[in-house]
């Protein structure tokens, strides 16, 4: 059986372009676009990454949407989206 993957005791789930980061059954999660791709070698770097905090409730997806940003790189997104979830309390 394998782990999930988590970044600072929290879970993250990768579905094509799409990074989710938190927990569902909390009030909010963070979800990241990876829109931007650099190459360098035989690895490839998100260079655009926009970033949404997300209630989990079933509200309308504008009301859902509590903030957006867009980060330069995987890392800045990662660290901003832990921010804002320390922010609201976990």
């Amino acid at each position: 059986m394998t782990e999930a993957m988590t970044y600072k005791s929290r879970s993250l789930a990768r579905k094509g372009n799409t990074v989710w980061y938190g927990d569902n059954s909390k009030p909010f999660v963070v979800m990241m676009q990876l829109d931007g791709a650099a190459e360098s070698g035989d690895v490839s770097a998100a260079t655009t990454v926009r970033c949404f905090l997300m209630r989990t409730d079933t509200t309308d997806l504008k009301e859902r949407i509590k903030k957006q940003a867009v980060c330069n790189s995987l890392y800045e997104a990662m660290e901003l989206a832990d921010a804002w979830l320390k922010g609201y309390g976990y």
